[in-house]
């Protein structure tokens, strides 16, 4: 584990226990670089920020005018803006899947996984936290600037902060033997994977540079003299309290702005008083961990206190609060029926809904599911597919279906979520060896249903 703190600009501490690699022993030191899991939109949202100031696009930009090409979308939903994608309200849905370097799947093109999303909700109307919503901010940056997306991102960073470890990607492009190995809750070590959605999760940085990229966002750091940050965090959602690629809040009347991240292999957290001058980073090799929040918390409450001449508490993050099921309405019940398409092929899908409850048979198999509460659907259900099709996902699944009902026909999509028990296996190579607990993959499908006459 590691800390880093700046405060006025200057590197004040930091310090580092524990292996950065259990297997060699090696300690974590100032040059480890670590993956930094959901950190990384902070980034992301900064450089995207910077290319608005330079005249390159501007957050208003309706993104299939960047890219040349729409996002499919419902039959009311207008195309979202790039401002909208920042904020997670541009109503692609949530999506995560991981390409382990040690299992057969490869990634598609982004294109491909592009068509297979579509827009749920009427962008800006609801926030849904999502990894995709980054992917498709790459595509942007690299429309704009003809760059692959972190290199374009890193040197966008490194005009206003200096030459940093910063390296967006699957590994770490500096030195292998000062990379932390990444560690799942059971001690096994994670193999190298990428996602479709690298700016959103995959970037790599010392601690130290991580803190002195934080001060730079500060209201008196080189980024934070720009006026972007005031962009990015000045208009929260006023539920979730995100703004634009960071969460922010208030202490005692003292601003935070933050961002965590966990993920496979890391646990990570930034945290940034703006008009304090105090920038925290805290990071571990270890999936699940709140010790870097609880770490940064505690430290940002001291130095505060200390500051102000007041207490200050500072909080840890809350935590994911799980909806209660309630009946599904009546309107929809009957029978629909469909398809969804994945890349080995179509798949049935059938959907029976009576007296609040409902049934999915995906293939040859079924769930069932009970309804959770939606302001802007007219359904969301969930269950477990105890034997789901291969061809959709791993042979442990849960699954959700998210729709809007126009008519006779719901229109929608199915996530296949891996349930963290099928991700157990052997570990590769190691006949007989400890099984290896990976982080779970969220895949989405469009569908289409019409209601059985």
């Amino acid at each position: 584990m590691a800390v880093a703190v700046c405060l006025d600009g200057q590197a004040v501490t930091d310090h580092y226990w524990g292996s950065a690699d259990l297997e060699t022993l090696a300690p974590a030191r100032a040059d480890t670089a670590y993956l930094l899991a959901s950190v990384t939109k902070s980034m992301t949202a900064v450089a995207v920020g910077l290319l608005a100031r330079e005249g390159r696009l501007a957050l208003g930009d309706a993104v299939d005018t960047l890219l040349g090409a729409p996002i499919p979308a419902l039959p009311d939903c207008r195309q979202p803006t790039v401002r909208e994608l920042l904020g997670h309200r541009a109503g692609v849905g949530r999506y995560y899947r991981f390409f382990y370097a040690d299992e057969s799947a490869e990634k598609p093109a982004f294109r491909k996984t592009l068509s297979q999303t579509q827009i749920m909700t009427p962008p800006g109307s609801t926030f849904e936290y999502s990894n995709l919503g980054y992917g498709i901010l790459d595509a942007v940056i690299e429309a704009v600037t003809g760059k692959q997306a972190g290199k374009a991102t890193k040197e966008l960073l490194e005009r206003y902060i200096g030459p940093t470890s910063l390296s967006i990607g699957p590994s770490y492009a500096g030195s292998a033997a000062s990379t932390a190995t990444r560690y799942g809750a059971d001690g096994v070590a994670y193999p190298e994977y990428d996602v479709e959605h690298r700016g959103g999760t995959l970037a790599w940085m010392t601690i130290s540079d991580l803190a002195r990229f934080g001060a730079a966002c500060l209201a008196n750091g080189a980024i934070g003299r720009t006026g972007v940050i005031d962009t990015l965090t000045g208009a929260p959602d006023e539920d979730s309290g995100y703004g634009l690629g960071w969460c922010v809040d208030e202490y005692a009347g003292i601003k935070a702005i933050s961002h965590a991240g966990d993920m496979g292999g890391v646990s990570s957290y930034l945290l940034c008083f703006p008009d304090h001058g105090l920038s925290i980073a805290a990071v571990t090799n270890r999936t699940g961990s709140d010790a870097p929040q609880s770490l940064a918390a505690d430290v940002g409450s001291r130095v505060l206190t200390a500051l102000c001449d007041r207490s200050v508490e500072v909080a840890c993050p809350s935590p994911l609060v799980l909806p209660t099921p309630c009946a599904l309405p009546a309107r929809l019940d009957g029978h629909w029926t469909g398809e969804l398409e994945t890349d080995e092929g179509k798949v049935a899908v059938g959907l029976s809904v009576s007296a609040g409850l409902a049934s999915l048979d995906l293939d040859q198999d079924r769930a069932d599911l009970s309804g959770f509460p939606t302001d802007s659907l007219d359904l969301r259900a969930a269950g477990r597919l105890d034997h789901a099709a291969e061809k959709v996902g791993s042979r442990e699944t849960s699954v959700t279906v998210e729709a809007r009902r126009f008519g006779d026909t719901l229109h929608g999509r199915i996530y296949v979520t891996d349930d963290l028990g099928a991700r157990l296996r052997a570990s590769l190579g190691e006949e007989g060896g400890a099984p290896a607990l990976r982080f779970p993959n969220c895949v989405s499908y469009p569908i289409l249903l019409r209601r059985d006459t």
